[in-house]
C-alpha cells in the first residue's frame, strides 16, 4: 500500500509563507488553493467546478464556504444540482486571516470571487503567465504541491490526497473520538 502521507506542520507553514510573502503570484494562488483543500479536508477533485464562494469575515472565526457541484458523492440527476459546501476556517496554524490574502491574490490575478458559476478554484496556469479555462488536474496539483514544498522533509509520500488526509490524521493524534473523526472525513462537511 502506498497511501498518501499527511502533510507536516512544516509543509503547511511553507504554503502560508508563499501565500503571504511569495514574489510569484502564480505560486501564491496555488498555495492559497492548496490551503483551501487542507483546511477544508477536501479532495482536489472537489475544486474542479466551484459553483460559488461565500466569504464570511463578520466574526473572529470567519469562513470561506466553497460550494461545489462536482464531488465524489454527486451523481447524474437531482444530486448533481445539490452543492457540497466546503467550510474553510480563516484561521489556521499561521497568524492572521490567510483567506483574505488568498481572495486578494485571486482578484489581483483577474478572478472575481463573486462570479457564479465560479469555475475551477485553481485553473491550470499558462506557461507564459495567465490561466487556462480548464481546472488543474489532480496529478498536476500533486506535482505543483511537491514543487512548492521543495526543501521540506518527508516529501516522498506526499500526494494530492495528502491535503485531505492531513487534518483527519491530526484530529486522530489529538484524541478526537471515532464519531468526530468520521464526521470530519465525510463528504458532507
Amino acid at each position: 500500500l502506498n497511501q498518501a502521507a499527511p502533510l507536516d506542520t512544516e509543509h503547511i507553514l511553507r504554503l502560508h509563507e508563499i501565500l503571504e510573502h511569495g514574489s510569484n503570484p502564480t505560486d501564491r494562488m496555488g498555495s492559497g488553493a492548496f490551503l483551501c483543500a487542507i483546511y477544508g479536508r477536501a479532495r482536489w477533485s472537489d475544486f474542479r467546478f466551484v459553483h460559488h464562494l461565500k466569504f464570511d469575515a463578520s466574526r473572529k472565526n470567519g469562513t470561506l464556504d466553497i460550494f461545489t457541484s462536482e464531488h465524489k458523492t454527486s451523481s447524474v440527476g437531482l444530486k448533481r444540482e445539490q452543492f457540497l459546501p466546503i467550510a474553510i476556517p480563516t484561521e489556521g496554524i499561521y497568524p492572521g486571516n490567510w483567506v483574505e490574502t488568498f481572495l486578494q491574490v485571486l482578484v489581483n490575478e483577474g478572478f472575481d470571487p463573486e462570479r457564479t458559476p465560479y469555475g475551477p478554484l485553481l485553473p491550470a496556469p499558462k506557461v507564459g503567465g495567465g490561466w487556462h479555462v480548464r481546472p488543474l488536474s489532480t496529478s498536476e496539483a500533486a506535482a505543483w504541491l511537491k514543487t512548492l514544498l521543495t526543501g521540506c522533509k518527508n516529501l516522498d509520500k506526499v500526494r494530492a490526497h495528502s491535503m485531505k488526509t492531513t487534518l483527519c490524521v491530526w484530529s486522530s493524534r489529538a484524541g478526537f473520538s471515532k464519531e468526530h473523526r468520521a464526521t470530519l472525513r465525510s463528504e458532507e462537511h
